[in-house]
């Protein structure tokens, strides 16, 4: 109900945008506004979007601003805006309902009980989730009936706040509205909408687009255009005429109000069932827009209701064969309906029709039988009885048939043939039967040449001596059989034909093999697998690939192997890499890659270390810088070691993999001097020792 409601003034917003010009600047997340321009003045309609900005509107109030819209473009949320009411618009209090609004209006009343209604919340005895959900319906509720209210009553737009008339405007100028809530003391603060007006178009009058009729038994429904109309109008008024238009009574108390949601396709109605059948009505529809006024009255449709009653069909048909032809007959109490008009004989060759008459006129309704003096030989003829009034309206028999007397069977169908391409699709075909009243063909099929046949053909037999079926490739079944049966047209059926054999091609994969099982050592990487299972295998490849690279490459051929293992001797310390196998079959499909497993080679973490460690003592500077040479290319970092001569070397300093030098610029002089050394340290955790050390002694200039 809340999204109906809603959603019908967002479309009627639109509508409005389009023929009078009135213009919003943006898209609000709280409010919809809309304009109504009339000669003497502008009437201002806003809607909430939720319950939460409507309960805030509703205790702190809209404030509804407005500027003159400046000849040259600008910035428009920068106007001087003025407040069209020194007060912020707030709903009526119960008092204000009763002295300022017509209560006995349904839309008053509904306003008023939407703001001031007792609350039924929490009398179900409902708790917890249950408790909030009934809480959350009855705010929806609440909400949108509120706003259904405004829409259908100025008065009800009025007491909630939701509607303002300007009678100040100068037709000459144009306008900026906005409208926006004073914010709560908890921080709730919403957006603002804004309208741009042109007081120079005033808004004509719309009538409602596109009625018409279906007419019904004793009913006729009145129709308009859900298309032509969602836009204009909110409601619906309906009214008729018995007297050739000279007066119009109207059909609903209430104004008809329809859902607007997006998918329903369906165009307004309503179905007026005190209707007389052959008596002439005129109808006419009459809209409410958004702002509670109504448009003019639509064109005036006519229509009348129509007599949709056939009379009762006969009962205890017969057809008897009377030597090439047949003679239907039934039985019938024409006397129950006074509009009785006669029957119509049908013949059709299938059960299910269509039925061909067999007289230009109705037979007498006092008529219970008729010869078909020209039946299709050979075959089956199907007939029905019409019963029919003088509107045209009919009944239908049930069906009954023909049957001449035949009980010779066709003969076995020959030639039987038949293949299957690569998608599963068996093309049979044999020799034609020449017999005159052949019906068709039934065509068997069977899994196994010893197994009990299925026939595939149902209800239309191929007249044809062709037939194709469509099996499925992806089973274990490798052939199929099929046989024939030949039909005539009174069920006679011939031998079974030869049985034809179709071999169907290979379209399952090998199930994978799978790697189970895996050692690394220093002499390589040992795997272990379970073949696979399938029986047509005729090749198995070890697959292997660097963790970094995409690209698989074949290690070795394992078909013909005895034992299920493998010994990788090619790979280096520390790599990671992937192995998986793959699996082929004799018609050459592939299992795919089985599920891999990332090994790494056997790694004791030692790295070489440094060479030719140097260094150079600045007594200017009072510095000491090392360089030394290391060539493995890889992720790694330097670090320095220094200790004062006899003591234990500590880390210094951390130097990038990419530099070769070190600046030592915490020096202090001391009579013994320093020894230096450098480890590497690599990004996989692995790591040299630490190279000789390099001494220096202040003494000795170093």
């Amino acid at each position: 109900m809340k999204s109906t409601t809603f959603f019908c003034f967002l479309l009627f917003l639109g509508g409005l945008q389009a023929q009078t010009q009135q213009v919003p600047m943006d898209t609000s997340l709280h409010y919809g506004i809309a304009a109504w321009v009339k000669p003497e003045s502008v009437v201002i309609r806003w809607a909430p979007r939720s319950y939460a900005v409507w309960r805030l509107g509703n205790k702190t109030g809209y404030v509804l601003e407005r500027a003159e819209l400046p000849e040259k473009a600008g910035d428009l949320r920068k106007l001087p805006y003025q407040r069209v009411e020194a007060q912020p618009f707030k709903p009526y209090t119960l008092a204000e309902w009763k002295t300022k609004a017509d209560t006995s209006n349904v839309a008053v009343g509904t306003a008023a009980q939407a703001l001031y209604g007792e609350s039924v919340v929490g009398k179900s005895g409902a708790s917890g989730i249950g408790l909030l959900h009934e809480q959350y319906n009855e705010q929806s509720l609440r909400h949108a009936f509120a706003l259904q209210a405004a829409e259908l009553s100025a008065q009800a737009a009025d007491g909630l706040a939701l509607r303002y008339e300007d009678k100040s405007v100068d037709r000459s100028k144009q306008y900026v509205y906005r409208i926006f809530n004073l914010p709560s003391s908890k921080g709730f603060v919403t957006d603002t909408a804004y309208l741009i007006v042109y007081p120079e178009f005033p808004r004509e009058a719309q009538k409602v687009l596109s009625p018409y009729l279906e007419e019904g038994d004793q009913t006729i429904k009145v129709c308009w255009s859900r298309i032509a109309n969602r836009s204009l109008f909110s409601a619906f008024h309906v009214e008729k005429s018995s007297d050739g238009g000279k007066t119009f009574q109207r059909l609903n108390q209430y104004p008809l109000v329809f859902g607007f949601n997006e998918g329903q396709n369906e165009d307004f109605n309503l179905v007026d069932s005190m209707v007389m059948n052959g008596q002439e009505y005129q109808y006419r529809i009459i809209g409410i827009n958004s702002f509670a006024e109504e448009g003019l009255y639509s064109d005036i449709v006519k229509g009348t209701g129509k007599d949709l009653n056939a009379p009762l069909p006969p009962t205890e048909l017969w057809a008897r064969d009377i030597g090439q032809k047949f003679q239907i007959s039934w039985k019938a109490d024409h006397s129950l309906f006074k509009d009785h008009a006669g029957w119509i004989v049908g013949r059709s060759m299938s059960a299910n029709g269509p039925f061909a008459p067999l007289m230009e006129k109705p037979l007498p309704k006092e008529a219970r039988s008729f010869v078909d003096e020209n039946p299709v030989p050979l075959m089956t003829n199907y007939y029905v009885v019409f019963a029919l009034d003088d509107q045209n309206n009919f009944n239908m028999s049930p069906v009954v048939g023909g049957i001449h007397h035949d009980a010779e069977a066709p003969s076995k169908p020959t030639g039987l043939t038949g293949k299957c391409d690569s998608t599963g699709l068996i093309t049979l075909q044999w020799e034609a039967g020449k017999e005159p009243d052949l019906m068709g063909y039934r065509v068997f099929i069977a899994t196994e040449k010893e197994r009990e046949w299925f026939q595939i053909t149902r209800e239309n037999l191929p007249l044809e001596p062709r037939f194709e079926h469509q099996v499925k490739l992806n089973s274990l079944t490798e052939k199929v059989f099929f046989t024939v049966v030949a039909m005539d047209f009174h069920f006679n059926a011939s031998e079974f034909s030869n049985t034809l054999e179709v071999v169907l091609p290979d379209t399952i994969a090998p199930e994978k093999a799978l790697i189970t099982d895996y050692t690394a050592t220093e002499n390589g990487i040992f795997l272990y697998w379970a073949n696979s299972g399938s029986k047509d295998v005729v090749k198995t490849l070890l697959l292997r690939r660097e963790a970094d690279s995409q690209v698989w490459k074949t290690l070795a051929d394992v078909t013909a192997f005895k034992k299920t293992t493998y010994q990788d001797t090619t790979v280096r310390k520390g790599i990671f890499y992937e192995y998986a196998l793959e699996t082929f079959d004799d018609a050459g499909l592939s299992s795919g890659k089985s599920l891999s497993i990332m090994v790494a080679g056997a790694d004791n973490g030692v790295r070489p270390g440094v060479q030719s460690l140097q260094g150079q003592y600045d007594k200017s500077k009072k510095q000491f810088s090392l360089n030394w040479e290391y060539a493995p290319a890889g992720r790694y970092n330097f670090v320095v070691y220094r200790a004062i001569k006899g003591q234990i070397l500590e880390p210094l300093a951390q130097v990038d993999g990419n530099q070769r030098t070190y600046t030592d610029q915490t020096l202090v002089s001391n009579g013994d001097g320093y020894n230096y050394a450098v480890k590497v340290i690599w990004a996989d955790g692995g790591e040299s020792d630490l190279c000789d050390p390099f001494e220096v002694r202040f003494s000795r200039g170093k």
